[in-house]
C-alpha cells in the first residue's frame, strides 16, 4: 500500500515535546501568567491580567506543549503555595421560564507574591514577620508575651506589636493629652 506524500509528511512533523520536570513547568506557568499580567490592558478576559483556564491551557499548549494535566497539576501547586491565585466571578443566568440560575467563572493570575519571585523582592515588598519580635532572654515573661520553647532547650519570648494594641494605647492615652 502506497502512503500519500501529504500523510507521510505530516506523521514526520509529530515531534513530542521534552519531558520536563514539574519545577520547569511550574516556571513557566508562572513566567505565563507574569506576563500576561505586565501587558494587561485589562482585569479580566482575554487581554486581561487574570484569564479563564481554557484560554490558559490553550496558550500554554501552544508556546510550550504543556498538556492539560500538566497544567491543571502545577497550576493547583502553585496555587496552593501563593504564587497565583484564582478568582471566582459570579454571573446570573436568567431562563426563558423566569428562573435565575447562578453561574461561578474561575479566572487566575499571578499574586504579589509571584511577581517578587520573578522580578526579586520591591522595596513596597511586606517583610515576613515584620511585627513580631522575638527574643531569647533569661527575663521573666511580660502580660503581652507567650514563651515558645526555643532550640537546645531554652525558652523564648514573642510579642507581637500589632494595629490594635497600638490603637488601645492610643484610645487610653489621648484622654490625657487634652
Amino acid at each position: 500500500m502506497r502512503v500519500q506524500p501529504f500523510v507521510a509528511l505530516a506523521q514526520a512533523k509529530k515531534v513530542t515535546p521534552p519531558k520536563r520536570s514539574n519545577d520547569e513547568i511550574r516556571g513557566l506557568i508562572l513566567q505565563y501568567f507574569y506576563d500576561r499580567n505586565s501587558t494587561a490592558t485589562s482585569a479580566m478576559g482575554t487581554k486581561g491580567a487574570a484569564v479563564k483556564i481554557s484560554a490558559a491551557r490553550k496558550e500554554l499548549k501552544e508556546r510550550y506543549g504543556l498538556s492539560l494535566q500538566e497544567v491543571r497539576s502545577n497550576l493547583t501547586y502553585l496555587i496552593s503555595e501563593g504564587w497565583c491565585e484564582e478568582l471566582q466571578v459570579q454571573k446570573s443566568v436568567p431562563l426563558k421560564a423566569g428562573t435565575i440560575i447562578p453561574q461561578v467563572t474561575p479566572f487566575y493570575r499571578i499574586t504579589a507574591r509571584g511577581i517578587d519571585k520573578i522580578e526579586g523582592p520591591s522595596e513596597y515588598t511586606i517583610k515576613k514577620f515584620h511585627d513580631i519580635k522575638i527574643e531569647a532572654t533569661g527575663q521573666k515573661r511580660q502580660p503581652n508575651e507567650r514563651e515558645v520553647p526555643g532550640g537546645r532547650g531554652g525558652i523564648g519570648r514573642i510579642s507581637r506589636s500589632s494595629h490594635v494594641q497600638r490603637q488601645a494605647l492610643h484610645g487610653i492615652l489621648s484622654p490625657l493629652w487634652q
